[in-house]
């Protein structure tokens, strides 16, 4: 994996990613909250991961190209579904990386939507 995207997902694993409910409560500036990727909820990281529409049906068409467990709405139900690996040892390494581009992606993604305003489609992920 790329350094980038190794850094985002430690980010998220962390629960450090600057969502914007995490600006709000750090510094009390934002107005908007809502999900720069479907803009119909509150943006927090377990939104904008893995429950938002947007990035779950990323997820669903990912899953359909390789497959491991259901990731769940929450940090929690995702880190408990990851562990369950596949006992093969490449298996694992290649679900890890997948998950690893995935969490970049949709950050990459939901940083362009909100700054330049435009929303890459799923495909592109080969090129994230």
């Amino acid at each position: 994996a790329l350094p980038r995207h190794r850094f985002i997902t430690w980010l998220f694993l962390h629960g450090r990613i600057l969502v914007k409910t995490r600006l709000a409560r750090l510094y009390g500036q934002q107005n908007d909250v809502t999900c720069g990727l479907c803009g119909k909820e509150e943006e927090t990281q377990d939104h904008s991961f893995l429950a938002c529409p947007w990035s779950q049906e990323l997820w669903r068409l990912i899953a359909a190209w390789w497959p491991f467990p259901p990731l769940g709405s929450t940090y929690e139900d995702f880190m408990r579904n990851i562990r369950r690996n596949p006992e093969n040892r490449r298996q694992r390494r290649v679900m890890h990386s997948i998950i690893i581009a995935t969490v970049y992606y949709i950050w990459r993604a939901r940083n362009d939507h909100l700054f330049k305003k435009v929303l890459p489609p799923y495909h592109s992920l080969q090129e994230a």
